[in-house]
């Protein structure tokens, strides 16, 4: 046999004794990177009490009666990337950082009729929006730059929904 055959051979020896490794490595793998993922979860991760924050579940059973007799369903702490899309992420440096922003942040409450149509986004101002900081700008910004229904309601202990337009 000549050299080349010689090497051949070899190279596709190695090459199968590889991907019989890799195969019987990631067989092995999988099930100790899916322990450790299950122990990282018990030590980092935990339910929360309670979905609703207390000015939030407040606010939510108050509209919930107020709206009983419409055809509006009610949804909650709702990604901002579920309300909107950014063209094209891929290619694009500064619409990759947008697709980011919005990904990052929720909206408190947001109304939609029977067909999935929105009707309007809620934000609930308390402690925490006291000062307008950075991501309270970007959410009046990009809600008015879009002209999507947004209301700001100040938590209170009773609301008055009669201005709204739904």
């Amino acid at each position: 046999m000549s050299n080349l055959y010689i090497t051949v051979i070899i190279i596709l020896f190695v090459v199968m004794f590889l991907v019989i490794i890799k195969f019987f490595y990631l067989e092995n793998s999988t099930d100790d990177d899916f322990d450790q993922e299950v122990e990282d979860i018990k030590d980092f991760v935990h339910e929360k009490a309670f979905f609703f924050s207390p000015n939030e579940l407040n606010f939510y059973k108050q509209i919930k009666e107020y709206l009983k007799e419409k055809d509006i369903f009610i949804f909650a702490n709702v990604k901002l990337a579920d309300l909107f899309w950014v063209r094209d992420k891929k290619n694009d440096k500064y619409a990759y950082w947008m697709f980011w922003k919005i990904n990052q942040k929720h909206i408190d409450f947001v109304l939609t009729n029977v067909k999935g149509e929105i009707l309007l986004c809620i934000e609930l101002d308390d402690c925490t929006h006291d000062k307008e900081n950075k991501s309270h700008l970007f959410k009046n910004k990009l809600f008015n730059t879009l002209e999507v229904p947004f209301k700001r309601f100040k938590t209170s202990h009773t609301y008055d929904f009669s201005d709204l337009e739904i």
